[in-house]
């Protein structure tokens, strides 16, 4: 059970550098060679499930459920952001997180992540019938 394999407190971390490729301007947002707020969101999303590891069976996938980040501070173009994400909560298959950024000088994002563990098999059973109902091609 997920709630015995981690522990509140429990945590991930990883470092990136900012390429050109993670800018707001490789989103559309000419000039503003920074990293890109969803790009930042992907990487804290990514933390998230570093910090899950091991508590996922063989058999089950996490997805997120919510995201509330501020982004304060702009990195530019090779700035290196240290990410950490936290356990905060537990319930059931929903894990609640803790998300944090930092560059070299200072805080750049803040805020909780919540994710909940599914059965894969099932998830996908859901998808392959919404696609179905879409008429979308398998």
């Amino acid at each position: 059970m997920l709630s015995e394999k981690l522990d509140l407190g429990h945590s991930a971390e990883r470092d990136i550098v900012v390429t050109q490729e993670m800018t707001a301007e490789a989103l559309g947002n000419r000039g503003a060679t920074v990293m890109a707020t969803p790009t930042l969101v992907q990487y804290l999303e990514l933390v998230s499930i570093d910090a899950l590891g091991p508590a996922i069976e063989d058999g089950e996938i996490s997805l997120g459920t919510a995201m509330n980040i501020r982004h304060i501070a702009a990195t530019p173009v090779g700035g290196r952001i240290h990410l950490k994400a936290v356990v905060t909560g537990k319930e059931g298959r929903r894990v609640s997180f803790a998300m944090t950024a930092h560059d070299d000088l200072e805080l750049v994002a803040e805020g909780t992540h919540d994710r909940a563990v599914v059965n894969q098999a099932r998830f996908f059973q859901g998808i392959d019938k919404k696609r179905l109902e879409l008429g979308l091609p398998e």
